[in-house]
């Protein structure tokens, strides 16, 4: 395997954040023309997936209130249980390309950047979190199960050496467990 110059991977480094700022004004564009809305309500009265798609934007920063708002009003017309299934299966989807990502290129790129980095607090940090993988697993799942947007958990998860397989049983749970409580929620105050 040929050997990529360090500052060929700060270069890589830089494009990867281009693709996550522009993912983010991507979401953002999604919810102020009000498309993501009409995504949404398109879907009404096939349950499965209204909270299929749902789930898909329970995932990102931007458009998480919008499908909190959308899952809650489908656990009260739908099988909570139900819900929280196919809402997972679409946060999944999101989560996986956000992981495979964040694994495969980002974290090649920052490990490769951190190794040559001047600032010897930044290796310690970087460092340190491969060291204490269990803390990192915990907190990555608190916060995708959590209505705080999955990019920071799915993140970490991908920052470490976490297995594609594992990934997909804990982003799977995770969802399912936040949508769950969503649901139980949204049917106990209205």
């Amino acid at each position: 395997m040929e050997k990529i110059p360090v500052n060929k991977h700060a270069t890589m480094l830089c494009l990867d954040i281009l693709i996550i700022l522009g993912s983010i004004f991507l979401a953002i564009g999604l919810v102020k023309t009000g498309i993501l809305e009409k995504i949404i309500s398109s879907t009404q009265g096939i349950h499965f997936l209204e909270s299929f798609i749902s789930g898909m934007f329970f995932t990102t920063m931007f458009t998480t209130a919008p499908a909190i708002v959308a899952l809650g009003t489908i656990s009260q017309q739908s099988s909570i249980w139900t819900t929280a299934f196919f809402g997972a299966c679409g946060a999944v989807v999101i989560d996986t390309s956000i992981f495979l990502f964040m694994k495969h290129k980002f974290s090649n790129h920052l490990s490769v950047y951190a190794q040559h980095a001047r600032r010897t607090k930044f290796k310690h940090l970087f460092l340190k979190l491969k060291s204490h993988r269990w803390i990192t697993l915990v907190i990555a799942i608190f916060i995708i199960a959590s209505p705080l947007p999955d990019e920071v958990g799915v993140s970490l998860l991908g920052l470490s050496k976490i297995g594609s397989k594992a990934f997909l049983f804990f982003s799977f749970l995770s969802n399912f467990i936040g949508i769950l409580i969503i649901g139980i929620i949204a049917r106990a105050v209205f």
